[in-house]
């Protein structure tokens, strides 16, 4: 609604005459109305009029307001009284009001309500890049997102991209109809914050960021084909195993791009590798012919490497084999007929190349087939014995088939080997003969028998002959041929003479016969008698393979120890050499093993400590018992295994252990002697606070590939309870000699030797001064020697009169510092000689030969 205010004039009457007053001046807006609508954020002028009744108009100032704010500070009024204000109207702008002022102070307003729709921010969301996506230094990064506006045209919008390292970036791209930006920068490496800034033509802005990682320059991924080997070759159909590696430092293995292609099949598996970079897949269906395989590894960023082998795909020969039939028998020396086909359906028959190999004798032909495919030759030189035969056919490519049978050659058996029972022969006791023959084609053997009596042949044709039928002093012989079946082998012939008849011992004791150990004195006593005399027994110890003579045996004098056993062989012998014997035993027993100490350190461990269990034990027998380390919680009643252990110590890792401070852990030893008697100690500590411990062990970079000046880098990281990150020292040890301190070391020949362990020892210390370390071995590898310069004198030999000397004129050098030898070859007219030292002795010096001397050096 407009108002008008009206200034009233007063007169009044004086002895002096008439007064007039000042009159208030007007306002009137003429440019919006109380029906005007208008937008948050919109540039409008508004205009008025002001007027003064008895003031000129370009002395009246003017003011231009809100209900909450001046649109336009003062200003004088135009000559014809005329006013304006160019303003951008804000949401609370909903009353405009004009003020006018003369220059004595009296004041007009005018006002007009008008409406005033609120403007809604933008809105944008960021497509690209995301906080999960690896970026790099080296490469363009896509930045991309969606702007919106309710009440904006996407291309009336004003955006901006800042990186917290890199500040505002060089934005170029104007957004779409559908408000889509998108554009590429390069950032820096590190933690970026970025933040797209966006402002409508109201001035109301909008932002939206993402925490993105650039990491520095890409690296390509490293691939390798492992399986099969380049220039193989398979069988049509056959399931090859295909097998490789890709590794890239920058991504997990396993979100590499793979294709294995054929040149002749293409792209035929896209598996992809494990975590660690392995992969692994069989695959049947290449085509016959000449395959060039390629891995192809990609990764993220379009970095990519290969690898390629050559491979032969066909069809392997055939074999039949005609003769000798599957089984036959031939005789030793017999000339034996081989003949079958050999074919290929790719190769020429006189291609393939054929071995004839015994599992008795080895290779005994490589007679291969004509043309045709016919094979055939004899042979007469097979040992005896069964043989298993293998064919072998191998085609150009390396395809390979086989068959086997099997033939026997027959020798006749051996001559036996005679044995007469009971070794002296007496009219008391059945005569046996065991007869022991061979047969190198193992076949089973059958025996004849023939028995003399003083040179006369009798009626007896088995193995033995009754006692009744022998008499003292006869000479008995007989006569054994063995036959395996085919022909008999040599006879074998054995002759005894009748001795008297041999004494007897009886009643063999040991005493004591119980409790015995290994300081115990034993007596031994028996009965000798014999039908022909009077004899008297002698007495002989054994324990193991060491024996004793004498009816008593102190066991301390002995080397005697708990579960020997201890013999007593009781002797008789009669003045015609007949002897007897008979033996009694007894077990020396066992005394258990004591527990001598025990100690448990550290006494007040941490729960980062290693304990160290060490125990000594003996044992009353002199046997050296065996201690047995076994850990328990004694105030949560868990029990634990040993991290490591030796003879006579054991250590427990508490940093692997759910443990608190003032848990006691006890270790029990078991000291268990050779016969398995044990007895048990223990000892417990308290669990003290916490040491420090490496969060991440001590690593070295590289771990392969060692050489003498290979640089090593040592890397870990410690943290402490009380006092938070801890920074590592690191020293260098080849075995326990210290040679070098740092994170950084160079192999140095002078410091080391090929094969050594080289360990890199990380140490921390926290404000309580525990010292905890942390190690990792790598090891020194082989470098190989340089080539020697050599030459041969004389320069012109003369053949049978000169030895030809090979000289090494300059010694080949070794990085390593390890003493060199050579080895010494020679090739005569381009065959290799059987001469293994730096002379060829002038015998072998023939006149117009050609000789080549090969020395190659050899660090160890």
């Amino acid at each position: 609604m407009r108002f008008f205010v009206l200034s009233l004039l007063y007169a009044c009457a004086s002895e002096e005459g008439v007064k007039v007053y000042n009159s208030n001046p007007e306002a009137t807006i003429t440019s919006v109305g109380s029906s005007s609508s208008f937008m948050e954020g919109d540039q409008e002028t508004l205009v008025g009029q002001v007027s003064d009744g008895n003031h000129a108009a370009s002395e009246l100032m003017v003011r231009w307001e809100s209900t909450d704010r001046i649109l336009c500070d003062d200003v004088l009024a135009n000559v014809d009284g005329s006013t304006s204000c160019d303003v951008v109207l804000g949401a609370s702008d909903n009353t405009i009001i004009l003020n006018v002022f003369d220059p004595e102070g009296a004041a007009g307003t005018d006002q007009v309500d008008i409406t005033i729709t609120e403007n809604n921010a933008p809105t944008a969301m960021i497509i690209s890049p995301i906080s999960e996506s690896q970026h790099y230094s080296s490469q363009l990064i896509q930045f991309s997102a969606l702007l919106d506006d309710e009440e904006d045209d996407s291309s009336d919008l004003v955006y901006s991209w800042t990186s917290s390292i890199d500040g505002i970036l060089p934005s170029m791209a104007e957004p779409d109809a559908d408000g889509m930006i998108e554009e590429y920068f390069i950032l820096s490496e590190g933690q970026h914050a970025i933040a797209l800034d966006i402002t409508d033509s109201a001035g109301k802005t909008t932002t939206e960021t993402v925490v993105i990682v650039v990491g520095g320059p890409n690296n390509a991924p490293i691939c390798s084909i492992t399986s099969p080997q380049s220039q193989s070759a398979f069988v049509i159909s056959q399931n090859i195993t295909f097998s490789g590696t890709a590794i890239d430092e920058d991504i997990n293995n396993s979100l590499l791009n793979i294709s294995w292609t054929s040149d002749q099949d293409g792209v035929f598996n896209t598996n992809i590798a494990d975590s660690s970079g392995d992969m692994e897949f069989y695959f049947d269906g290449l085509s016959a012919g000449n395959h060039s395989i390629m891995l192809r590894v990609e990764d993220e960023a379009g970095e990519f490497c290969t690898d390629s082998i050559l491979l032969s795909i066909g069809s392997a020969p055939t074999i039949v084999v005609n003769s000798p039939t599957q089984g036959s028998v031939h005789t030793l020396s017999e000339s034996i007929v081989f003949s079958g086909m050999i074919t290929d359906s790719e190769d020429l028959d006189s291609d393939i190349q054929v071995s004839w190999n015994s599992d008795i004798d080895g290779v005994f032909s490589t007679q291969g087939p004509d043309s045709n495919g016919a094979i055939s030759f004899t042979h007469s030189s097979l040992s005896a014995g069964l043989h298993n035969l293998i064919i072998t056919a191998t085609d150009t490519t390396s395809l390979t088939s086989t068959s086997s049978m099997s033939l026997r050659v027959n020798t006749p058996p051996t001559e036996p080997v005679l044995t007469i029972q009971p070794s002296i022969a007496t009219s008391v006791i059945d005569l046996e003969v065991l007869a022991t023959s061979t047969d190198a084609d193992g076949d089973s053997l059958t025996y004849t028998y023939e028995w003399l009596e003083d040179s006369i042949l009798t009626s007896v044709t088995t193995s033995s002959i009754g006692a009744s039928q022998l008499d003292v002093g006869e000479i008995w012989t007989v006569r054994v041929t063995a036959n395996d079946g085919y022909v008999d082998g040599p006879t074998a012939e054995y002759s005894v003479i009748i001795s008297n008849t041999e004494p007897s011992i009886s009643n063999v004791a040991i005493a004591p016969n119980s409790t015995v150990y290994n300081d115990s004195v034993l007596t031994c006593t028996a009965t000798a008698t014999d039908l022909d005399e009077l004899v008297t027994a002698s007495f002989e110890w054994s324990i193991g393979n060491t024996t004793y003579s004498g009816a008593s045996l102190d066991l301390s004098t002995t080397t005697a120890m708990p579960s020997d056993l201890v013999q007593c062989t009781a002797t008789v012998l009669d003045s015609n050499g007949g002897s007897a014997f008979d033996s009694v035993s007894v077990v020396i027993e066992n005394r258990a093993p004591s527990v001598d100490s025990i100690s448990l350190t550290p006494s007040s461990p941490s729960r980062s400590d290693t304990l160290i269990c060490s125990a000594s034990a003996s044992d009353p027998d002199g046997e050296i018992p065996s201690l047995d380390f076994s850990w328990n919680n004694t105030t949560t009643g868990d029990t634990y295994t040993s991290s490591t252990s030796s003879a006579q110590m054991a250590t427990l890792d508490v940093s692997t252990l759910a443990v608190s401070s003032g848990d006691v852990v006890e270790c029990s030893v078991t000291a268990t002697d050779a016969q398995g008697e044990m007895t048990s100690q223990s000892q417990s500590a308290v669990i003290a606070d916490e040491a420090p411990s490496f969060d991440v062990a001590a690593t070295i970079t590289p771990s392969s590939s060692i050489f003498t000046g290979t640089s090593l880098n040592c890397s870990a990281t410690a943290i402490d309870p009380e006092d938070g990150a801890l920074i590592p020292n690191y020293e260098w040890f080849v075995g326990s000699t210290s040679v070098g301190t740092g994170d950084m070391y160079t192999v140095d020949a002078n410091q080391s030797n090929v094969g050594d362990s080289l360990t890199c020892t990380a140490t921390v210390v926290d404000s309580d001064a525990n010292v905890v370390t942390s190690s990792v071995q790598v090891t020194i590898e082989n470098t190989i020697p340089t080539m020697a310069s050599i030459s041969i004198s004389p320069g012109a030999p003369m053949a049978g009169q000169d030895d030809l000397i090979c000289t090494i004129d300059s010694p080949s050098s070794d990085v390593d510092l390890q003493s060199l030898s050579y080895s010494y070859s020679w090739q005569k007219n381009g065959v290799t000689t059987s001469h293994g030292t730096d002379t060829v002795p002038a015998s072998d010096v023939v006149q117009h030969d050609s000789w080549i001397c090969f020395a190659t050096p050899n660090d160890g």
